[in-house]
């Protein structure tokens, strides 16, 4: 769960509330409902979007595949836009926890919008790095880089 202000000084409060469950061992779901409460940023109201994901590790510690679809409500008509997400990522294992992956972003009528590739240093701590393409750009620039770090821990971790 996750809660975001922001000093518009109109609606500014958002709320973010999301779950993962282990359907199998090798089976992920995830469910993430943002912007509750519609926040307002710089005038701009940030809609309503819900995302479902599904993630399967075809071969543990090496081949993970995920796809994800997500509803964003149209904040001046009715109705929600829907877009879709599918991927893959490459583990050289625990070992050595290096990752590469790759994903394609789809929109509702299944329109390639993006393209991503990445990197990923380390395991539970572990810094990300992205980069988006728009292939339907003639010059196939790149339209967006993220560099991040990730910090998970156990849930047995804060029983101590």
């Amino acid at each position: 769960m996750a809660v975001s202000h922001f000093r518009s000084g109109n609606n500014d409060t958002g709320f973010d509330i999301g779950i993962r469950y282990s359907l199998l061992p090798s089976i992920q779901f995830g469910a993430v409902l943002r912007n509750i409460g519609q926040p307002e940023v710089r005038n701009d109201t940030l809609p309503l979007t819900g995302v479902a994901s599904l993630s399967w590790t075809l071969l543990p510690d090496f081949l993970v595949v995920k796809g994800e679809a997500m509803a964003q409500n149209r904040i001046a008509e009715t109705g929600y836009d829907m877009a879709y997400r599918a991927g893959a990522e490459v583990s050289l294992g625990r070992a050595l926890p290096v990752s590469a992956f790759t994903a394609v972003n789809v929109d509702s009528d299944f329109g390639v919008t993006m393209w991503w590739l990445g990197a990923s240093l380390g395991g539970a701590r572990r810094g990300v790095f992205v980069a988006g393409v728009t292939p339907s750009d003639p010059a196939t620039r790149v339209e967006t880089v993220s560099a991040a770090g990730l910090a998970t821990n156990p849930l047995t971790a804060w029983r101590h």
